[in-house]
């Protein structure tokens, strides 16, 4: 009886945290708070850009400080609608400050506008403290579509990236494709969040007082209107709090994948050191 009891227990409290687990496809993030700067490097192929050969003259090129703007959503309709559940955006934030921005040029502009989530390969989000003022994010994408209609925004995930080592011109000229990505940060200092019933999870309507990051891109420019631009960069960019104007909007952190309570930690390790007790009691009896 004692046997049932506690495995019933440890069981019990599994389930919780499986239950936060198996929620974890569920989250968001809606921030213009963040700033990036960092490297991007120009190469001929593909396959030096991967290996990290054979860099063109001048590479790697500086990226000055810049505004980050981010819009993912995994799988929330709540949040973003039937069209943009499954978002993938991380772009120069231009709009900012009513577009007056060193942000809005072409010197390190970045944009994955993918709108229905195709080329996202993985996305996670979660609380990272009981109290819920801790928020880490993290997406990987692979091949993303070519072209950049955004009347058609569905089917065109509109990749932009700055042509390192060329002068500035029209977006047509940093167009192309990103044949993969990797973005993660965290975020601390949040308001706590609280229960969002329209989207589903805990959410945290407030900016950042610390947070940092790294954001990773294999780009392919295929410019039609300037072929001196086509050619492979790779973006090597950190981010962190230094934004020009990110802070005057607020942010959205959303995730169901919460961090165990304390109480929930406790009552696992009693049931499992309950059920470890009764085992060996058990062996003792049964050599007597």
């Amino acid at each position: 009886m004692m046997r049932r009891i506690l495995c019933a227990t440890v069981l019990g409290a599994a389930l919780v945290i499986g239950a936060a687990a198996t929620a974890s496809a569920q989250g968001y993030v809606s921030t213009d708070r963040f700033g990036y700067s960092g490297t991007i490097s120009r190469y001929t192929n593909q396959a030096d850009a991967l290996a990290g050969t054979n860099a063109v003259s001048g590479s790697p090129f500086a990226v000055p400080a810049r505004d980050l703007g981010l819009y993912m959503v995994d799988g929330n309709v709540g949040f973003g609608g039937v069209d943009y559940s499954n978002s993938a955006m991380f772009l120069s934030a231009w709009y900012l400050n009513g577009g007056n921005t060193p942000s809005n040029a072409n010197y390190g502009f970045i944009q994955q506008y993918d709108v229905e989530g195709g080329s996202v390969t993985s996305m996670n989000t979660q609380w990272g403290d009981a109290a819920m003022t801790s928020f880490s994010f993290a997406v990987v994408g692979g091949p993303g579509a070519a072209g950049c209609n955004l009347a058609m925004p569905m089917i065109n995930d509109c990749g932009r990236l700055w042509n390192a080592g060329s002068p500035g011109g029209s977006s047509e000229t940093t167009a192309g494709v990103f044949w993969g990505y990797s973005l993660s940060f965290n975020a601390t200092g949040l308001a706590p969040a609280t229960w969002n019933p329209a989207t589903g999870v805990w959410e945290s309507n407030s900016n950042p007082t610390a947070g940092s990051g790294t954001l990773w891109a294999l780009f392919e420019n295929t410019s039609a209107t300037d072929a001196g631009s086509n050619g492979w960069y790779v973006a090597n960019l950190d981010i962190g709090m230094t934004s020009l104007y990110g802070a005057e909007s607020d942010s959205y952190f959303g995730s169901a994948d919460v961090v165990p309570e304390p109480a929930t930690m406790t009552l696992l390790a009693t049931g499992l050191a309950g059920l470890a007790a009764a085992a060996r009691r058990r062996k003792q009896s049964t050599k007597a």
